[in-house]
């Protein structure tokens, strides 16, 4: 009998809607601190602290939740920065991803950063020092626009 094409979808990981996500900016002096994702999608490259948003849950509550799963820290405050498209499409062309993303700024913040959950590594790095390092798609953009 064949599968319906939901089924399908799912067998490929192909999604059938975006995904809401946050991204978290946490900035200290002229630095932004860079998770090297640890799990699709963009698996081995580096972004901000992050993740889905759960059923439930507010934006900030989930920004919060996030960067302290990922690393450690407790954001003491946090300012909305806008939405960003990340989509990510295999070698068909098909969409392999889809996540709309809540920006956030963390200033302020208590804790060490330490990875955690699917975090590999964290660094602090400069927007020079980003650039050398394999980024998600319009990172070094988003670096710009946080440490001016």
């Amino acid at each position: 009998m064949p599968k319906a094409e939901g089924n399908r979808k799912e067998e490929l990981q192909m999604p059938d809607y975006p995904r809401i996500g946050v991204s978290i900016a946490v900035r200290r002096g002229g630095s932004v601190l860079l998770a090297k994702r640890g799990k699709a999608p963009m698996a081995g490259r580096w972004a901000f602290p992050g993740g889905a948003v759960e059923l439930g849950e507010t934006l900030e509550d989930a920004a919060r939740r996030e960067l302290c799963e990922e690393t450690g820290l407790t954001a003491q405050n946090l300012v909305f920065l806008g939405f960003a498209d990340r989509i990510s499409r295999d070698e068909k062309g098909s969409v392999s991803h889809h996540y709309v993303l809540a920006r956030f700024l963390c200033a302020a913040f208590e804790g060490t950063p330490t990875a955690g959950d699917d975090a590999a590594e964290l660094r602090w790095a400069t927007l020079e020092e980003a650039s050398q390092l394999e980024t998600v798609p319009q990172l070094l953009e988003l670096i710009g626009d946080v440490l001016q």
